[in-house]
């Protein structure tokens, strides 16, 4: 066991120091995506339509697979069957 009596500490030498020091928050990582606007939506809905799969129009647009099903569902657009090619 550690005898701490010893040590002398004052309080007011610690009365100004932040109880919590300030640490960078780190950088957004968007991985290359970018903020969703109606145009957007609007592409994702006419490719999709078109015949394009989910993952093909979220990859050449730069959004997540499921931020294209949300909005095609949002729309009201018929989402495909999972794995299944309509050509």
């Amino acid at each position: 066991m550690v005898a701490l009596s010893g040590l002398n500490i004052n309080r007011e030498d610690f009365a100004s120091t932040p109880v919590r020091a300030q640490i960078p928050r780190p950088v957004a990582d968007n991985r290359g995506r970018r903020r969703l606007r109606e145009a957007d939506k609007d592409e994702i809905v006419r490719r999709y339509v078109a015949g394009e799969d989910a993952r093909t129009v979220a990859e050449e647009l730069g959004f997540a697979k499921s931020t294209v099903l949300r909005i095609l569902r949002q729309r009201g657009v018929e989402v495909r069957p999972w794995g299944v090619r309509y050509r």
